[in-house]
């Protein structure tokens, strides 16, 4: 009932927030002129923060009400609208990176403190520094072209699979959010300029990362520091690969790791297929192939060296495609 009742109220927010910015021209309030050749020669319309905010929001009083499931309560809620409205003021008036850097850190610590109280405090620093590595990765993957949302899409999915039984009903509304993905990267692809800005992306790292730490005990049973980090360097395997590529190749060139650009791996895989979107049908595959094969393994065992070999291999994958670019 409650799978139902989600996939029908998620499918009412598209169509309402379709019209809202499309027929009605909301977006135009969200426009972004050309920044430093980030956003190229056009227009950007950051709207995708706006629309996972609002829907998380909608799915929290539907949860209220007893509509459907919601697995986030209202302090979950509260700090994803931090991380929303940080990336929301850094889209209006770019805040500076170490502000955010040091921002970000104590939330994440904080974050990892309260869902890992158990744990010594060795392995809890150790796992809030991992992901506060993760969430500078996953937002240096450029979400100008749907990069993000394409990993997300995947990522969530995998790990809808991974934690079917342990999610139960929770499960109802995670479908959801990947419906509301899947519509954002149509729009994203399809509909002109639209993209997810620093809201969007530092919202759904932060979602990402709460997820993690709220069921991370349905993964790791034994819970190693060994474990949590091969499971970590597994789950983000390419934002964390997009994230040394492009820091190695701008500090070479004598520019900042954090800066924006058109170097990232999705762009440098644009340029060698001579397509965006056929750049991101090859990321696409290679995480499904990735991720299916980090199934498999994981569903009958978490094997450190399967996993780490794994991560090499798909390595050593990316590296021939960028090799065979710059070459």
């Amino acid at each position: 009932m409650f799978l139902l009742n989600s996939i029908f109220f998620t499918i009412i927010f598209i169509i309402i927030t379709h019209n809202l910015f499309f027929k009605l021209g909301i977006k135009n309030y969200f426009k972004k002129s050309n920044n430093s050749q980030r956003w190229g020669k056009y227009d950007a319309y950051l709207i995708g923060g706006f629309i996972f905010i609002s829907f998380f929001i909608y799915l929290y009083i539907l949860d209220y009400f007893k509509i459907t499931n919601f697995f986030l309560n209202v302090y979950e809620l509260f700090i994803l609208l931090i991380f929303f409205s940080v990336g929301f003021y850094d889209d209006k008036f770019n805040l500076s990176g170490k502000i955010k850097l040091i921002l970000y850190f104590l939330v994440i610590v904080g974050l990892t403190i309260y869902y890992l109280d158990d744990l010594n405090y060795l392995h809890i620093f150790l796992i809030g520094l991992i992901l506060f590595f993760v969430f500078v990765a996953l937002n240096i993957i450029d979400n100008m072209d749907g990069n993000f949302s394409l990993f997300f899409l995947i990522f969530t999915s995998y790990f809808i699979i991974i934690n079917f039984s342990y999610f139960d009903l929770s499960v109802s509304s995670l479908i959801g959010i990947l419906l509301v993905n899947i519509y954002f990267l149509f729009i994203n692809i399809f509909k002109g300029k639209n993209y997810l800005g620093d809201s969007g992306s530092y919202l759904l790292s932060g979602f990402i990362i709460i997820i993690f730490l709220k069921y991370r005990n349905s993964i790791d049973i034994n819970q190693t520091i060994y474990l949590d980090s091969i499971i970590l360097l597994n789950l983000f395997a390419y934002p964390i690969y997009d994230l040394i590529y492009v820091s190695v190749k701008r500090v070479l060139n004598g520019k900042s790791p954090l800066a924006g650009g058109t170097d990232h791996t999705s762009h440098v895989f644009s340029k060698l297929f001579d397509s965006d979107f056929k750049s991101l049908n090859v990321i696409g595959f290679a995480n499904i192939i990735y991720y299916s094969i980090s199934l498999y393994i994981n569903v009958f065992e978490i094997n450190l060296l399967l996993n780490f070999l794994l991560i090499i291999i798909f390595y050593i994958f990316l590296s021939i495609l960028t090799f065979y670019q710059n070459k």
